[in-house]
Formats: C-alpha cells, structure tokens, sequence
C-alpha cells in the first residue's frame, strides 16, 4: 500500500466526486479512479460506494477515515516543522558604528 493513496480516500470522501476530489488535489479525475482502484486492491476491501448523491464510504472506508486524517495531519504538521529550516539566518551578526550611537 501506498500511504500516499489515503489522501485520494479523503479527497473523494470530502468532495463527494472523483472529478471535484481531482479539483482539490490538482490531478485529473481518471487520476483519482486509479489511485482508489489502488488502495483498494492493496487493502483487498471496497472502501467508497457510489450513489447519487456521489461517493459515500463503505463500513471498511469509515474505519480507514480516521487513520487516513491521522496521517494526513502528521504530515501536515511535519511541513510545518520543517518548511524554511534551510533558508532560515542564524548566527552572530556584527554591526560596525561610530561609537556615539
């Protein structure tokens, strides 16, 4: 499994289509089909069922939820911890001027 594929899982679950769930994650819709059909395999359960008013998780999908969102908010959380660690100023920094300021 690719862990990554969750955040298709989310996507479809909170947009309801795959086609508004490619919208969200910048990819085609086709996409977000093959990344399920993925994650579904590897898992070996359905996990969203199709209705008419979109995608709704199945029993197994709604167990996944709320590891996916654990998953999901960890590495949100590790952007955040290391986003600009590399471009950030450290040291001492010496100024020179006249001695009246």
């Amino acid at each position: 499994m690719q862990w990554d594929d969750l955040k298709f899982l989310l996507a479809v679950y909170r947009a309801k289509t795959l086609k508004a769930a490619g919208g969200l994650l910048k990819v085609y819709q086709a996409t977000v089909g093959r990344r399920l059909q993925a994650l579904e395999k590897d898992l070996g359960s359905q996990l969203l069922e199709k209705t008419p008013a979109g995608y709704v998780l199945t029993t197994t999908g709604e167990a996944v939820r709320p590891i996916a969102e654990e998953i999901e908010a960890r590495v949100m959380r590790l952007e955040r911890e290391i986003a600009g660690r590399d471009e950030r100023v450290e040291g001492t920094l010496k100024i020179a001027a006249p001695g009246s300021l």
